[in-house]
């Protein structure tokens, strides 16, 4: 019970099965009328996407992702693949009722800010929880829900590989699902942290590669891996909608 209340005060902790609990507890709650918040919000996003879209007018980009590698390289002088570039090229890709879960890390922030819910779709994250790792089984979860849906993972390296034996699961059960994984070795969000609040001793935010496009092939399901800019677009594509009834990694490779 103790961390129930953690990060958010609690007067009355439930302990129990989620779906009994829920089940029992929503009928009791009163739906909020007050949604001034969510429409602010709303219309910051609307604004956010128009921002985008007139930036690829102005510069002559066919999509989100030309207008984001903006000349960086990596340190063996091919452009870096940005996660901005990878968060939009998903969000091409997305069909109309998709679910789109998010795990905890700088990954989350690209997927706030690349890609474009629109209705019809869910968005799940672990929001001020702040739990690594939950992205694969939210996914997971959500294709067992809606076989018919497609469910997409959007995860950093370090917050799967706490969860990644999980893959499996899905490779056991037939799931579709398509997990992204933005690989650069490193605790992103941790790093980040070290540096604002600790003076940067960026001690133990990183480890040692892991091929998850081979882990993902060798567990039974599908394995892609983006090392090139000029390979987004078309491996995007052609993960995202691939209709035989395994999982589906895709890691794209970071320099940062």
């Amino acid at each position: 019970m103790l961390q129930a209340r953690l990060r958010y005060p609690v007067e009355l902790g439930l302990l129990g099965d989620s779906k009994t609990v829920l089940s029992v507890l929503l009928p009791l709650l009163n739906k909020k009328q007050d949604d001034l918040f969510l429409k602010e919000k709303q219309k910051a996003m609307d604004m956010w996407i128009n921002k985008l879209r007139q930036f690829r007018i102005s510069n002559n980009t066919g999509s989100d992702i030309a207008e984001k590698a903006d000349g960086s390289t990596t340190d063996i002088g091919k452009p870096d693949i940005k996660p901005q570039i990878i968060a939009s090229a998903v969000s091409e890709e997305l069909e109309d009722n998709a679910i789109i879960s998010v795990d905890t890390g700088t990954n989350t922030f690209w997927a706030a800010r690349y890609i474009n819910i629109k209705n019809g779709m869910k968005f799940s994250v672990s929001g001020t929880l702040a739990s690594m790792a939950c992205g694969l089984p939210y996914t997971i979860a959500a294709q067992i829900a809606y076989p018919e849906r497609q469910c997409v993972a959007f995860v950093g390296d370090g917050g799967f590989m706490m969860l990644m034996a999980e893959f499996s699961t899905a490779v056991q059960y037939k799931l579709p699902i398509k997990v992204i994984v933005l690989k650069n070795n490193t605790l992103g969000m941790i790093r980040w942290e070290q540096m604002c609040f600790l003076g940067s001793p960026e001690y133990g935010v990183e480890f040692t590669p892991i091929d998850f496009a081979g882990f993902a092939k060798n567990c039974g399901g599908k394995g892609y891996s983006i090392k090139n800019l000029d390979e987004v677009q078309q491996v995007m594509r052609t993960a995202m909608h691939d209709k035989e009834k395994k999982p589906t990694l895709i890691e794209a490779c970071r320099s940062i």
